[in-house]
Formats: C-alpha cells, structure tokens, sequence
C-alpha cells in the first residue's frame, strides 16, 4: 500500500483526484512536490503517493473534519499517513508532536493499536505556514518525504 498525504481541504475543487494535486502553483499538494529532490516529475510524485484530504469541502471545519476522520479511521489501519498540519491530527484524535524535531522518532503509533496505523506529522504546506520558511525545516521535511516515496520509511 503506498503511504497517504492526508491534508484538510481543497477550496478550489471537491473532486478527490485533486486531493493534494500537484497544480495549480501555489496549492498545498504543489508545495509538498516541490519539496521532493529537484528533478522529481509529478507523475512521480503522483504514484508514490495516495493522497487525500479529510473534507469535501471547500471550507475547513474541525467540527466535520472530526466527524469525517471518524469515518476515515477504519481505511487508515496499516497505512503510513503523512499528516499535514495541526488540525488534521486534531481531528483523527492524535497526539500533539513537534514536527520533525531531530531528537525524536518521525514515526508514531496510533492512540488505537488495533488500527496499526503508523503516521508522521508535518505541518500543512499552506503559502500561510512560516515553519516552511526555516532552510532547516523544509530541508528535514524534504528528507522525510524523499526517504518516504522510496519505501525507506514504512
């Protein structure tokens, strides 16, 4: 099973084949492209990973989004799951990490261990988001996503 992007919403379109799609410039999904080593086409980007978002709309609710992760929960068991941004987390239920702190495992476990999920929290890769500012950080988070699209993170 190929690792999940799980991110918010897309304002622009409810379709899911645009979940985190690597188009238009400036989209959440075209920055976490770009965060890939250079030279990596999107269609690469597209068959390493399975993306989607936790609502189908075009505006953010965390009183849906919990809902709707409650729903999702089930399909996520077994899975490695990118989270991207606080309130996605919030909303599965997961516990509050630093995002790739280098002193601790990128990987977690789920509050569930029935579910065996396995995540790694990133923060949303919004135009919005100055964590991405940070050299260091978008160097970290593009080691993960890199290591994670080659299977070196499972």
């Amino acid at each position: 099973m190929k690792p999940l992007l799980l991110g918010m919403n897309n304002p622009l379109s409810d379709d899911p084949e645009f979940d985190l799609y690597p188009y238009p410039e400036g989209s959440a999904g075209y920055r976490l492209w770009k965060l890939l080593p250079e030279g990596t086409a999107r269609a690469q980007y597209l068959a390493a990973f399975d993306r989607r978002n936790l609502l189908r709309a075009r505006q953010w609710s965390a009183a849906e989004a919990r809902v709707a992760a409650q729903a999702l929960l089930p399909e996520l068991a077994g899975r490695l799951v990118v989270v991207l941004g606080s309130d996605v987390r919030a909303a599965l239920g997961l516990s509050k990490v630093a995002p790739l702190s280098l002193n601790e495992s990128w990987l977690h476990p789920s509050p569930d261990f029935s579910m065996m999920l396995r995540w790694v929290a990133l923060p949303h890769p919004s135009g919005r988001n100055l964590w991405y500012n940070n050299k260091a950080n978008r160097l970290r988070a593009s080691d993960l996503l890199e290591r994670i699209m080659r299977g070196a993170v499972s």
